[in-house]
């Protein structure tokens, strides 16, 4: 909710207003795709859609458990031929690998001042503030598909309760989409804090 003066008055406002709007709907939309119920109207996400693969950790007491279990993952992947382009991890968990050193304090990665890209067993990895932390995604992400049904549209309305009168107005921003899921056996959701049972 702004005020009539304040879109009319700064064109740098409302320039702002429609490009974090248009932000906020990704981070939404994101957020959907991965952790989505599948009831009241949401769609299923990833991580709660029947079909893919899962990989239990290898050892929550290893210091290097995200990048073994993540291997784990890619031995059920090559199993079936899956491609893999990618490895989803949240914050937490990227700076975890990061983080990681041998008993001489060298970094097993990159380290922070070599520049390259962000990889796991050869795969890149990319870091997602919706995933949650303890978990990733290995696979092949272009089994997903996001099939836009309406395009982006930012609206203002001041037919909103008593708006009109007191000189606001309502900002909506909306999209419409479907979320396709292909092959889901291609994607292998991990859990870093659970270990296999057996």
């Amino acid at each position: 909710t702004v005020t009539n003066q304040l879109l009319s008055d700064a064109d740098a406002f409302a320039s702002y207003l429609n490009s974090q709007l248009t932000y906020n709907i990704k981070a939404v939309i994101q957020n959907m795709v991965l952790n989505g119920s599948g009831t009241n109207g949401q769609p299923t996400g990833l991580l709660n859609t029947t079909g893919v693969q899962h990989q239990a950790a290898v050892d929550t007491t290893d210091v290097a458990n995200i990048p073994k279990t993540v291997r784990k993952a890619i031995s059920l992947l090559n199993k079936i031929g899956a491609p893999i382009t990618a490895v989803v991890l949240s914050p937490e968990d990227a700076e975890t690998v990061d983080l990681m050193q041998d008993a001489q304090k060298r970094f097993f990665g990159a380290g922070p001042f070599a520049a390259g890209p962000l990889t796991l067993w050869g795969h890149p990895y990319v870091v997602s503030q919706a995933h949650p932390a303890g978990t990733a995604l290995v696979g092949n992400l272009q089994t997903i598909q996001l099939l836009q049904r309406e395009p982006l549209s930012i609206e203002a309305f001041n037919q909103h309760a008593d708006y009109a009168r007191r000189n606001l107005v309502y900002v909506r921003a909306e999209e419409r989409a479907a979320q396709v899921i292909y092959k889901p056996a291609e994607i292998v959701v991990c859990d870093f804090k659970t270990a296999a049972q057996g």
